[in-house]
């Protein structure tokens, strides 16, 4: 096991001075999503930080039936997604823009690797992690909020899945309505380890939806240090009880 990690971690480390990053996806874990979201009756999926629709392809193959509207706020990005949506008839994506509190206009830090994208700062720990999260540009992009988009859901029950790269808090503070009425679940990426100027604390973030009735039902890993195997990022589906 140890030979193993060690050969991982070589082919990471090389990867990433290739400008590649690495993450791991089990397609049990989009199956085990699908099936609580088939238990609590969800039918219709916010899937928020879509890049170019990993996420949303991987939910419809996984067996998913419901509607999925998607946001991404890189102009690059949307193109790709908005092309792979096509192919879906229940997918929908919404026009380019970040998902924050309330409607702006921001810029938004492009990385190299693209994933790694955000309206933050990124952090030197990060960078060390996996060099291809370097930002290599910026654009501006306006900023919406859930609450301002989908004000009314149809009588929807709704999930939500944030990806924002440490802008997570302010896209659920701007979905205050929907989380006490029509969201039940949600999937969030956090970081146990901070890796964006003014994220916030993961402990902070989860103390948060527990006040508002939402609590752990799982918990992947997302993103580990290639040279230590300390996870930094991870990603938790929470349901209101």
């Amino acid at each position: 096991m140890l030979i193993l990690n060690a050969a991982k971690n070589t082919i990471q480390s090389v990867l990433n001075k290739l400008g590649w990053e690495v993450r791991r996806y089990y397609l049990s874990d989009m199956l085990q999503l699908c099936s609580f979201l088939e238990q609590q009756r969800i039918d219709l999926v916010l899937d928020v930080g879509a890049n170019i629709g990993q996420f949303g392809e991987r939910l419809f193959q996984a067996g998913f039936q419901g509607r999925l509207v998607s946001f991404e706020p890189l102009s690059s990005a949307h193109m790709k997604l908005s092309e792979t949506a096509k192919r879906y008839p229940k997918w929908s994506v919404a026009p380019r823009a970040a998902v924050g509190r309330q409607a702006g206009e921001t810029v938004i830090n492009i990385s190299a690797n693209m994933v790694s994208s955000s309206l933050l700062p990124i952090r030197g720990e990060h960078v060390d992690s996996a060099p291809s999260s370097r930002y290599v540009g910026t654009e501006i992009t306006k900023v919406i909020s859930l609450d301002d988009y989908l004000n009314e859901s149809d009588g929807a029950r709704v999930f939500l899945k944030l990806d924002t790269q440490g802008f997570e808090f302010e896209a659920l503070k701007g979905a205050e309505h929907l989380l006490a009425s029509s969201i039940v679940g949600l999937q969030t990426e956090f970081s146990l380890a901070p890796l964006y100027d003014g994220q916030a604390d993961y402990l902070e973030l989860l103390s948060w939806l527990r006040d508002r009735d939402f609590h752990p039902w799982a918990l992947s890993s997302e993103f580990s240090d290639a040279q230590t195997s300390r996870l930094l990022q991870a990603n938790i589906v929470l349901f209101r009880s």
